[in-house]
């Protein structure tokens, strides 16, 4: 069945980014200071328990949460599993039964050690149903009710960090840096009906065992217009600010310093199978020979796209090849 596909980069989910005054920050290193973010995300969960899968919300919350959590293992930059939280692993043949020996020595920000009845809990509510998280000598097990070959690459991202709930709410993480204040959106007292950005400041956590963090603080403000943003980045506000692809040419244009992941926003459009119209397939057809995604990549999302036939790319399908984009 042919469907109307397109696969663009719409510089959500931290996407595209901008960095200002590169440089001058390309001379000798200064300990200390802070670091001012700029994201598009109004509001960001730090707590992964409230994350849905999937979701662009849960993907700001994921990296800002690695500033304050830790996972049992880590991917490097050649997609290679390196020790986390976690120094040694291994599992039986079948791959149902693993055991994790946890890191000695490691605190919490408020300075209480990390034990292995505290990753115990945080992963089981990560993990959920399938999967059975106990404390064994030195570290955990983790016991899955069918194979599970997957599991380092589950760990090693989503929501399974390590962290500690406390009584009233907070979560305390081991990672480098922790929570020192959070300010929610409220209208602005200089014009009432404008809404002053909500706020997240990250404080460098002195004890952390992966090293103390270059920066003191981490200055996040949340929902910030796109132009605001590439203005506060040209007048010295902001050091790294989420843009929207019509702005990247301009950011350019101006010196400001690009980088951008690959695309990891789906664009498509579904039809209604119940609904007599919609269910033909010519007019599927129609639509998808109609569509000129190379105009729509390169014009309305400023060259910051990947235009794409399939649904799935070719790294991940094998058969997105055997589709042609060109318009008709």
């Amino acid at each position: 069945m042919r469907f109307t596909k397109s696969r663009w980069l719409a510089a959500t989910s931290a996407a595209v980014f901008a960095l200002a005054g590169f440089a001058a920050q390309a001379a000798t290193p200064r300990y200390g200071g802070t670091l001012h973010v700029k994201l598009r995300a109004s509001s960001v969960s730090l707590d992964p328990r409230e994350w849905a899968p999937g979701s662009l919300s849960s993907a700001a919350g994921e990296k800002l949460a690695s500033l304050v959590y830790d996972r049992l293992v880590t991917l490097d930059d050649h997609s290679k599993f390196q020790p986390g939280l976690a120094t040694e692993w291994s599992h039986d043949a079948t791959g149902r039964n693993w055991q994790f020996k946890l890191r000695s020595g490691v605190r919490f920000s408020d300075g209480s050690l990390l034990t292995p009845s505290d990753a115990v809990v945080s992963l089981q509510i990560a993990l959920g149903k399938g999967f059975e998280v106990v404390v064994v000598e030195n570290g955990v097990a983790i016991r899955a009710a069918h194979p599970a070959p997957d599991l380092l690459e589950q760990l090693a991202s989503g929501r399974n960090f390590v962290f500690r709930p406390l009584p009233d709410g907070t979560l305390l993480g081991t990672g480098p840096f922790f929570v020192a204040e959070s300010i929610p959106a409220a209208p602005s007292e200089a014009n009432p009906s404008a809404i002053k950005p909500a706020r997240i400041k990250f404080q460098a956590n002195e004890g952390a065992w992966s090293g103390r963090p270059f920066v003191d603080f981490v200055e996040v403000a949340l929902g910030e217009p796109a132009l605001r943003q590439l203005l506060d980045l040209q007048v010295g506000k902001a050091d790294i600010a989420e843009i929207a692809p019509d702005l990247v040419r301009k950011g350019r244009q101006e010196g400001l310093r690009i980088w951008n992941s690959a695309p990891q926003t789906l664009v498509a459009l579904r039809f209604d199978d119940a609904l007599d119209a919609p269910a033909s397939d010519q007019l599927r057809e129609a639509l998808w020979l109609a569509l000129d995604r190379d105009t729509m990549a390169n014009v309305l999302l400023q060259r910051e796209a990947q235009p794409a036939d399939s649904l799935l790319p070719q790294w991940l399908s094998g058969y997105a090849f055997l589709f042609e984009s060109a318009m008709n």
